[in-house]
């Protein structure tokens, strides 16, 4: 029983001591320093569906920049756990400068009861929740769909962000259509 872990400890610290070598070397400007690093994909759209009084799908799904899409199934969702895919990167820049040109980078942070837009309020619907990549950095906006008045986009771009990542079939099932 000692051995794998006192294997493990060796091994680990056998790559770190390979790490501390290459950094080294990078930093002579003999090794990987000098390549050009590609900037890690920003998360630039993420939808949150929550629960309501019935049986509705509770699930997340993000958009990258380099087009991956991040789904993760909750209650009542056809796929429980992560799946991910691939969309084309224009199409979700365009549909995250489509956001942001409608205002999602000026938004109050939630649209729920209470607030002075939620002309009207209607019980047992869900929440949606937006999180929009800003120029000030995520911007996290909630909405409960049971509040009227809220800015139309709220209601408009969850199905767009669906449409786009392509969730119907882990969040109805292959014969239903997408929320």
């Amino acid at each position: 029983m000692r051995k794998p872990m006192v294997m493990r400890v060796l091994l680990l610290a056998g790559g770190l001591a390979a790490c501390g070598a290459r950094a080294e070397r990078a930093e002579d400007g003999q090794g990987p320093a000098n390549q050009p690093v590609a900037a890690a994909p920003e998360l630039l759209v993420q939808l949150e569906r929550g629960p309501c009084f019935g049986r509705c799908p509770e699930y997340e799904v993000g958009l990258f920049s380099d087009g991956r899409v991040q789904y993760r199934g909750g209650a009542n969702s056809a796929v429980q756990g992560e799946r991910t895919a691939q969309v084309p990167a224009a199409e979700v820049r365009r549909l995250h400068d489509a956001l942001l040109a409608a205002g999602a980078a000026l938004a109050d942070s939630a649209y729920t009861v209470g607030h002075p837009q939620c002309t009207a309020y209607y019980t047992d619907l869900p929440s949606v929740v937006l999180t929009v990549r800003t120029p000030g950095g995520l911007r996290r906006i909630v909405h409960d769909t049971g509040c009227q008045g809220a800015p139309p986009y709220l209601s408009t771009f969850p199905s767009r962000i669906d449409s786009l990542a392509g969730t119907a079939p882990w969040v109805r099932g292959p014969s239903e259509k997408t929320p």
